[in-house]
């Protein structure tokens, strides 16, 4: 199965399952300072669901590690005539670019701590040293 689907399904079972203590809460009309806090952990899972969704996240390996290639693709197509430089760290992949006087680094962290043990990424490539 897919690990980024697996990691969404179970963020959502885990909504799911403090909505329900919500409700429950509000039935027997106590602990408003538990409901404040489930809200605000639902919240914090609903924003991470989003920010993972397929539409922004497509995780692939690189390396020994996981990075959102969606993003780095995106990033690397708006470089067209920079010179760039790529190197992977243990929990990173640094991308390094400039032209002229204009320069940067997009720093990309590993995810793979984010999905289940053992999850299984398909393997991407990188465009290396070069001018775009």
């Amino acid at each position: 199965m897919d690990p980024l689907k697996t990691l969404l399904d179970s963020k959502k079972s885990e909504i799911k399952t403090l909505k329900a203590e919500i409700k429950i809460l509000e039935k027997d009309g106590s602990g408003s300072m538990k409901r404040g806090a489930l809200s605000k952990k639902i919240s914090k899972l609903e924003d991470f669901v989003w920010s993972f969704s397929p539409r922004y996240m497509e995780p692939r390996q690189i390396g020994s590690i996981v990075i959102n290639y969606k993003l780095y693709s995106r990033f690397i197509k708006g470089l067209k005539g920079h010179f760039l430089t790529e190197e992977i760290t243990e929990e990173a992949l640094l991308v390094r670019y400039y032209k002229g006087s204009r320069k940067g680094v997009l720093r990309l962290n590993d995810l793979s701590s984010f999905f289940p043990e053992g999850s299984e990424f398909s393997q991407a490539e990188l465009q290396e040293v070069s001018v775009l």
